[in-house]
Formats: C-alpha cells, structure tokens, sequence
C-alpha cells in the first residue's frame, strides 16, 4: 500500500507540474502577456536612465543648436525633403525641447517607447518568419528569446539612453516594421492577388522604410532586407521561391544603385579617409562588434580606434578572414539552418552603410550595433538550442534565465556610469588612455561641473596635449587654466604657439590671458602691451579695457586712463569701476568738481561702494566742502569698521574747522 500511495503522490505531482507548465504556455501564447513583460522588463532595467544628462553631442544638436529649439523649420517642404537634416528623427527632437526645455525626462521617455516599440515589432516579425519555416518547437518561445534580449542587451544602451541616438532607434524601428509589412503584403499577395489588404500593407511598408531613412541614413538599405526576407521565407503557393519577382526586383535595385553612384559618386561625410582605409578599418571594428554583442565588454560613449592606413595590415586581414569565414558559414547553412544563415545576412545588410566602404568621420560607434543585434541574437539563439539543448530544455531555460538576469544587471550598471558626464569620459580614457578625444572630453566635462581642483582639468589637457601637440583647442583651454593655478612660465608658453594662429578667438585669448599673467607679476608695460593688442581688434573687452584704465592710473597717465574708462563705458554704461577710474584720475588732474560727476553716478549705482565714498570725500575736501568730505568718511568707516578711516575724519575735523 505504501508503494501504491508512492506512485499516486508522484503522479499527482507531476500532473501538478505539467498543469502549471500549460498554464504558462498559454500565457505566453498571448501576445497581451509578452508585450506587457516586454514593457515592465525593459522599464525596470532602464529605469536609471530618466535621469541621465546630455551627453556628446546632445549638446550640438539640442542645447546649443538655436533652430532645433522651434518647430519653424519644420513648416519648409525643402526641410522635409533632405535626408541630411535626418527630419524625421530631428521632428521628435524639437518637439521634446518645445514640450521640455532641458528637462532629460522627457527625452529619455520618448527614447524608451520607441526601443520598446522596435523590440516589440521584432517579436511579431520574428513570429511571422518562424511561421512561415513551419517550426513549431522553437517559434513558441525563440521570438519572444530573441525580442527580449534585443530590449534589455547593452549594446543597445548608445541608442537608448544616449538622447540624440534615438535616431539610430527610430530608423531601426521603422526599418523592422518596413521588412514585416512587406513580408505580410507578400503573403497576402500571393494568397489573393493584389488585393486592397495587400496594397495596404505595401504602402506602409514603402512610407515606414522611408521614414526610417529620414531618421537616419543607414535605414536606406531596408530594401535589402525585404528581398532576404524574400529569398529566405517568401514562397509561391507551390511552396516555390518566386524567381521572376526576385530577378526583377534585384535588376531594378542595382539598376536605380548604379545611377546613383555614377551621378554622386560614393557618398562619404569626411575626405581624410579614403574608402580603401575606411573599409580596412572596419575589417578590425566589425569583429569586435560580433564580440559585444556576444559578451558586451568595451562598450565606450566614444572609442580611440585609429583609421589603417595599410589595407596589408595583420589585423585587417585577421578581420577579413573572420568574417568572410562567417559569410561562408552562412552560405553554407541557407538550405540546412536558414534562420541562423538569415540572422548572419541580417547582421552585415544592417552594417552596409555605416561599416562598409562610405568614409564616416567617426569610424566606430556602439550605436552601430542597434539593427545587426537582432540577426545576431536570431543566429546565435537557433544555434544553441540546436547544437546544446534541444534535448535538455530545463536547462536551456536556465541559462536564458541567467543571461537575462546578467546582461539586465549589466544595463542597469552601464547607465549608472552615464549619469555623469564625468564618470562616462573617465571611463572612455580608462579603456583608451592614448585617444585624444577621450582627455580632451573629459577636461571639458571636469570643467563644466566646477572641478575645484584645477589641476585635474590641467592634466586632462596635458595628455591630450601630448597626443596632439599643435591642438589649438587644448593649447587654449590649457592656457586657461594654467593661469587658474598660477603656473605662469605654462600658460606664457600655451600663449605664445597662439598668438599667430589663424582662429581670432583663440589669438586674442592668448593677448588676454598674457596681459593678466603679466598684470599679475607687476610687469605692466608688458600688460599694457598685450591688452592694448586685444582691444585694438575687440575693442567691446570690458575688463582689458578696464585693467588698461587701472594699469595707467598706476603709470600716472590719467589722461588715458580716462579714455579706457570713457571707452568701458560706451560699452556699460553702468560700469562702475570706470566711473571711479574717471573719478581719481580726474581729482589727480585737478579737477575734482568735474570728478565729482562720476563718483555720484558710480553711487547711485552702487551707493554702499567705499572707494566711490573715500573718492567723493577726497573731492570734497579739494573743493572746500568739508561737511560733506566727513560725511562720507563715516558713511565709508560704517561699512568697513576700518580704525585708518577714524583718522582721516579727525584729519578733516580739524581742516574743517581752522577753516572756518
């Protein structure tokens, strides 16, 4: 009996599991269920996004760039029309600045619904795909895998939580949705023939992967992607591929290709790579993508990757064999395994107009990884359900419980580092300590958040100095805050590589910067020498200007300490400091009654100002007006509680009153 009762309990326990198991299946056979794990997953690992600061080139192109803070532009057709101006993904942007200032949260919302919205396109993409092979193991839970890991990988991270690479988000979105209406147009065209239903889903096609090109270029080549889908999954309804469709389309695309490359000629955004380099470089960045997404470490706001100069190189020929071993590994797998071979395809389509042979300034990005992420995970995933588990799906789920559960924790970690702009550039120049860009970056972020520590902004300059030693920029800010420190014989040096080059800014910063260095050191022929250099070109300086009026009051030379001050003020008129300059000068020429006239218009500025009040009182005292001399004294002797003061007003008591 004890046996027997055995036997029931365990067979009512793993009658219990199964249950539970159909249970969940049928949940996860609700596209409501996935899409809302979708959603409270990606929130949760990107909820220390909201508040991650503008970084890079937010700065550009939402902060600083004047026309993107209005919706005006958007009213021109012209607009619109240049694919240059990256509309689509620009609109979002404007709008976001028109609805929220400078408030982050806003822009990282809309960032987090449109990757959201990608991932969540994919799942129903991946879903038709699988449908269309006629898997139906793997096509239960693979798209949703593949769709969840898509959201929450950190590669992605650049196109989320980085603002202004929602255009890279955006065109991606839109590139998904182009290659999934396409497909279903297709399969509704040959079930029924061009149709109403077929025409629609045509036309959404065509407008979303034109909206994804106009949000950012590297969408252009969706068209691509529609024919892989084409030759991989599309099939006649004798289970044939359409031969004729596919010649036609291919014909005219390299037809329309063709024209456009004779007429532009191949497009490129810099002219100090060549194509040959560009393609070279990439042979060594692509593989390095391939390892992130794998195993996302290195991941950098900017990397230090240097252009090859020699197509020969040991490291591009590595690369290039790596990769063609790849292409070769799919060609090989299209009849066998077509969705891994699929993925592969996907991965290099994705990364043809950004990693190919059109030279672009900046040679690698993270954000390039956005669109090649979901053919690699498609390739990756199919593979090791195959090769590793098919056979052991308990294990299987707990290892894509495991990565989840760590790339989300890696997510979450990477955008606590993009909470300050500081922490992000620091960690750019621990993985790449001989860029330029990365010392220079993280100088500037040192000083934008108030680094009382000049020292650590003077460092970030000198390394970046040291890697590029004529960098007017550097030589600039390193001028600058040599001064902040004192360190003199530096800055002089900075200043002196200055002073004849061809940027006006940076030359007259350096006349500037001279002048306060040898006003500082009481050489002050030598500081009039150079402030007056400055002024001769920005005559609107008010502090040269001013230290010009003081430097010849020191000098004696009140006649032209008179003429800096009268120039400060035709600049500010309210300006103080000149006033009183006119003021002293004017009571050394003897002429304190005429001075008189701008000590009061200097106090009624400033009424508690205890030089304006001593001066008033020394020009009254020079006019015989001693009453109003010791008034003033006082008024001076209240604020400060300087005991020298007593002894002027006893000094004027006394005059005061043999004078009677």
């Amino acid at each position: 009996m004890d046996k027997k009762n055995q036997k029931l309990k365990k067979n009512s326990t793993s009658q219990k599991v199964i249950n539970e198991e159909r249970k969940i299946g049928k949940l996860f056979s609700k596209n409501w269920f996935i899409i809302s794990l979708f959603i409270i997953i990606t929130s949760i690992v990107y909820s220390n996004s909201f508040t991650v600061p503008f970084q890079f080139d937010d700065d550009q192109q939402i902060l600083l760039r004047e026309s993107n803070h209005s919706l005006h532009n958007f009213s021109n057709l012209s607009y619109w029309l240049n694919v240059n101006n990256r509309p689509v993904s620009t609109f979002t942007l404007v709008l976001n600045y028109v609805l929220h200032g400078e408030n982050v949260f806003g822009y990282h919302l809309v960032n987090l619904i449109i990757h959201l919205l990608s991932g969540i396109i994919l799942f129903f993409f991946l879903k038709l795909i699988f449908s269309l092979r006629g898997d139906k193991e793997t096509s239960k839970w693979l798209p949703f895998v593949i769709a969840l890991f898509f959201l929450i990988h950190p590669v992605q991270i650049q196109s989320v939580t980085y603002i202004v690479q929602r255009m890279t988000s955006l065109a991606g979105m839109f590139f998904i949705l182009a290659v999934l209406f396409y497909a279903r147009g297709r399969i509704v065209y040959l079930k029924n023939g061009l149709s109403k239903e077929a025409i629609g889903y045509y036309v959404i096609a065509a407008v979303a992967g034109v909206m994804g090109t106009f949000s950012k270029q590297n969408a252009v080549v969706f068209p691509l992607a529609m024919l892989l889908t084409e030759l991989f999954f599309i099939r006649d309804n004798n289970g044939r591929i359409c031969k004729r469709y596919l010649v036609a389309v291919a014909a005219i695309g390299i037809i329309i290709s063709t024209i456009v490359l004779l007429i532009f000629g191949i497009p490129r955004e810099t002219k100090n790579i060549t194509s040959i380099q560009y393609l070279a470089t990439q042979m060594t960045i692509i593989p390095r993508y391939f390892q992130m997404m794998l195993l996302p470490f290195g991941l950098s706001i900017d990397h230090g990757v240097k252009v090859v100069k020699n197509i020969f190189d040991l490291k591009v020929i590595g690369g290039a064999s790596f990769l063609i071993g790849i292409l070769v590994f799919a060609f090989f797998q299209i009849k066998k395994r077509p969705l891994v071979s699929f993925g592969i395809f996907w991965i290099f389509i994705a990364l043809i107009v950004e990693s190919s042979i059109f030279p672009i300034r900046d040679v690698m990005f993270d954000q390039r990884m956005y669109l090649p992420l979901a053919g690699f995970l498609l390739s990756f995933w199919t593979l090791v359900f195959e090769f590793l588990f098919k056979k052991n799906k308990r294990f299987l789920s707990l290892l894509i419980l495991a990565a989840l559960l760590g790339l989300s924790v890696w997510t979450y970690a990477r955008n606590n580092v993009w909470q300050s702009n500081v922490k992000i550039w620091e960690d750019v120049t621990r993985k790449y300590p001989n860029y330029f860009r990365g010392w220079q970056g993280l100088g500037r972020e040192y000083l934008v958040s108030g680094e009382k520590d000049a020292s650590k902004i003077v460092y970030c300059y000198e390394k970046a100095l040291e890697i590029e030693p004529n960098n007017l920029t550097v030589l600039n800010d390193l001028a600058a805050n040599y001064l902040k420190i004192k360190e003199y014989p530096k800055a002089m040096n900075c200043c002196m590589k200055l002073i004849d080059c061809k940027v006006l800014a940076y030359k007259l910063n350096s006349f500037r910067i001279l002048g306060i260095i040898y006003l500082e050191t009481k050489q002050y022929d030598l500081a009039i020498k150079y402030l007056e250099k400055l002024v001769e070109i920005e005559y609107k300086d008010t502090a040269a200007l001013q230290n010009l009026s003081g430097l010849y009051i020191q000098k004696g030379d009140y006649k032209k300490a008179i003429y800096y001050a009268e120039e400060t003020l035709k600049v500010s008129p309210k300006e103080v400091i000149a006033l009183l300059n006119i003021g002293f000068s004017r009571i050394n020429m003897g002429e304190s009654e005429l001075s008189k006239k701008y000590i009061l218009k200097a106090l009624k500025i400033e009424p508690q100002n205890t030089r304006g009040l001593i001066l008033y009182a020394n020009a009254c005292i020079n006019t015989g007006k001693f009453d109003e001399a010791i008034s003033n004294l006082k008024s001076a002797y209240n604020i400060t509680k300087d005991d020298k003061l007593l002894k002027d007003i006893e000094k004027v008591e006394k005059m005061f009153k043999s004078n009677r």
